[in-house]
């Protein structure tokens, strides 16, 4: 706006100084009209003066606008980074919260994992240990009596799982028993721990092997084992003997022989009075 009025200024000087010369040329007695453009031409100095100070006083408040511009933009950009650095900050803080919240949880775990988890676990150990002791001794009684058949011995197992005798009341440790009275107490451990063990579902047991299993056994006994170890619902059992009184609780009889060093293996035909009642198969 200040450069347009210099230069409308600059163009009515000139104009002015023309038509005064014009004037002059002319010799026309024009002197008021002459002294007016004088006047004007005089004023036209302080005019312009007065235009640059104006010019001046423009371009420093243009300098001035673009400062404050320029300061607007930097605050701006100052508090959009104060917003960002704030946000962040929120979400560090949410996540050490989170954090540790899942630290609390954790050590709240880890505390009951070492206090009330274990106590629990020991507690329940100790009652499945308990019932399965109980089981334990009344199965190993019964199938004790099943091969002795003599309401005087009765088998009993303490605490430690430790196999003993009652004789009338009076508790005989195993290594005082005869022959046949330790095989039928170690037959009937075995087989009672066999089916405890399985009740228990830790095992799965589809095999029994008993290596001369009938030591110092009747023939009443060898029958009664046979009766009880089809009681066990076992699908195989495999009795290893020298006994031929086996043979006739065997749905398979499988002879070794030996001949110049070497094994070979025959089958043999099962005896007649081999039972047919459910015996277990042996191989």
């Amino acid at each position: 706006m200040v450069m347009d009025q210099l230069r409308r200024l600059a163009e009515e000087e000139e104009r002015l100084r023309a038509q005064a010369s014009e004037l002059a040329d002319r010799g026309v007695p024009r002197s008021r009209q002459i002294a007016e453009i004088r006047a004007r031409l005089a004023l036209e100095p302080a005019r312009r003066a007065e235009a640059e100070v104006l010019e001046a006083a423009r371009a420093r408040a243009e300098a001035a606008r673009l400062a404050q511009v320029d300061a607007v933009a930097r605050l701006s950009e100052r508090a959009e980074e104060a917003v960002r650095r704030q946000r962040r900050a929120e979400a560090a803080a949410a996540e050490r919260d989170r954090l540790n919240r899942d630290a609390e949880t954790v050590e709240s775990k880890a505390e009951w994992l070492a206090t009330g988890f274990h106590d629990a676990v020991l507690t329940m150990e100790k009652r499945v240990l308990e019932q399965a002791q109980a089981d334990f001794a009344e199965t190993f009684r019964v199938y004790f009596a099943a091969l002795m058949d003599d309401v005087d011995l009765v088998a009993v197992v303490d605490a430690a799982f430790t196999p003993s005798v009652e004789i009338r009341g009076r508790e005989t440790p195993a290594e005082a028993l005869s022959g046949g009275e330790r095989t039928s107490l170690a037959l009937a451990y075995r087989l009672a721990l066999s089916r405890v063990v399985r009740a228990l579902g830790h095992l799965r047991l589809d095999t029994l092997l008993l290596d001369e299993p009938t030591d110092g056994f009747s023939p009443e006994q060898v029958q009664s084992m046979g009766e009880l170890l089809a009681r066990l619902d076992l699908p195989q059992v495999i009795l290893v003997s020298h006994e031929r009184e086996l043979e006739s609780i065997a749905d398979r009889v499988v002879v070794v022989e030996k001949t110049d060093g070497a094994s070979a293996l025959r089958e043999s035909s099962r005896p007649d009075a081999a039972s047919a009642d459910g015996s277990v198969p042996a191989t």
